[in-house]
């Protein structure tokens, strides 16, 4: 195995302090002539040492295309179960060198690892691993954390953890069959079922894109219960697809949040609604042209 600097944590959302994470391991790779790798875990640890999670801010596919594109050469994923989490600290810092051939490490202030949390970046270098620990990354004047940007999410601010992240949110997920609503109305909807785990934000409509095969396309989405249609709970995503007519049931894809328009409401008519939804069509467009320069 070739030395190789390794990049630890779970960077759910590869946010900002991830980032510096991730470059950082690229930089110390390039210095020391080593390949540079990232390590996380199947599972949020949480999820099985208390038995429940957060919310996910990305699918593990997703976490991984992202952390790439930080200059990581490879990501490797542990499997967290009973043997992972009944792990001593010595023997995953052993793991690190026989499997990875891990030389050195970076991670954040707050990783531990290992039975109960014991395992610190001291450990680490206890066990001949040169390791480098960043600093928080502070945005707006707090820390930026993954339970930050859970929170603006679920708070329907999109723009806010944008900043966080260093990009617009991202639900991904399956185009799945609908109520067909949208269609008979003349405009309609792709429906996605997000990836299992995923965060979804606030109940409102969105500026959006939808991507689709390599492809970008502008939209409008809606998130909530359709309550000029439905008097039940369910949540579902959709998203009109402007200047676009395709069947794409069972295709992956992606929508792209921008911004918030405003709440989710119920209106008196099918025409009232209709005229709702030509004007968010044009407001969005408007801040997508500005957002992406067209």
């Amino acid at each position: 195995m070739d030395n190789t600097v390794v990049a630890l944590g779970f960077f759910d959302g590869v946010h900002a302090g991830h980032c510096e994470i991730l470059r950082t391991a690229v930089k110390i790779a390039k210095e020391k002539g080593c390949r540079s790798a990232a390590c996380t875990f199947s599972v949020h640890p949480r999820a099985f040492v208390r038995g429940i999670a957060p919310a996910m801010l990305t699918s593990l596919n997703r976490r991984k295309e992202l952390i790439l594109e930080q200059g990581i050469e490879r990501v490797e994923v542990l499997e967290f179960d009973k043997s992972m989490a009944d792990m001593s600290p010595d023997v995953f810092a052993s793991l690190l060198k026989d499997r990875y051939g891990c030389v050195a490490a970076v991670c954040g202030e707050n990783f531990r690892f290992g039975k109960n949390a014991q395992g610190t970046p001291d450990t680490l270098r206890a066990n001949g691993i040169e390791t480098t620990v960043c600093s928080p990354v502070c945005i707006g004047g707090d820390i930026v954390s993954s339970t930050r940007v859970r929170r603006l999410i679920t708070e329907g601010r999109l723009q806010g953890a944008g900043e966080l992240l260093g990009r617009n949110f991202v639900l991904t997920g399956v185009v799945v069959d609908g109520f067909k609503l949208g269609r008979r109305l003349g405009r309609p909807t792709m429906n996605l079922r997000p990836d299992d785990g995923l965060i979804v934000p606030a109940t409102g409509v969105y500026a959006s894109r939808v991507l689709l095969e390599g492809q970008a396309y502008y939209a409008i989405t809606n998130i909530g219960t359709r309550p000029t249609f439905s008097n039940d709970d369910i949540v579902s995503v959709e998203s009109h697809i402007m200047d676009f007519c395709r069947d794409i049931y069972g295709a992956s894809a992606a929508v792209e949040l921008v911004q918030r328009l405003r709440d989710e409401r119920r209106f008196d008519s099918e025409t009232e609604l209709l005229s709702q939804i030509d004007r968010d069509m044009a407001r969005s467009r408007e801040i997508l042209d500005r957002e992406y320069g067209v």
